[in-house]
């Protein structure tokens, strides 16, 4: 068996010169693609938790655009989070319906509809099933694309 060893990135990765891609690890362990124009795709996942139900789906559906970025947001749940019901996302989705999220530590994946809904850069669980399940200090991953 092979190994290939990739050191992590202490710094933001350059971007590579026209027509090349590059391939590199940062400090988070993760391993990152990087192409001409900037853009920058997330390669592994060591949570195997998150996305399982979303298998067959599409990873480019039509409504991306060339400009659409990938955000990847963790968040730690504090007692303001559980008193509002809310999350604050960083940007505002360009489809709510296509945001995935994952309640870390054997939580598994989150539902939108079913577990919470998204309300512009809002990510909301009143009366909603994560309403019954999260609790401070809980990890949510949450992933969306936005431009």
């Amino acid at each position: 068996m092979s190994t290939i060893v990739l050191y992590e990135n202490q710094n933001e990765a350059e971007t590579p010169e026209l027509g090349k891609i590059a391939i590199y690890a940062k400090q988070d362990g993760y391993v990152y693609a990087k192409d001409d124009t900037g853009r920058e795709v997330l390669l592994s996942n060591s949570e195997t938790a998150l996305l399982d139900h979303l298998a067959d789906a599409d990873p480019h559906p039509q409504y991306l655009k060339e400009a659409t970025s990938r955000k990847i947001q963790y968040v730690i749940v504090t007692t303001e989070h559980i008193q509002n019901k809310k999350i604050i996302l960083d940007n505002t989705p360009i489809n709510p319906q296509s945001l995935q999220a994952d309640l870390k530590n054997g939580g598994g994946p989150l539902f939108f509809g079913e577990d919470f809904i998204v309300f512009g850069n809002e990510f909301l669980w009143d009366g909603l099933e994560l309403d019954f399940i999260i609790e401070i200090d809980d990890k949510i991953r949450i992933v969306y694309d936005y431009q």
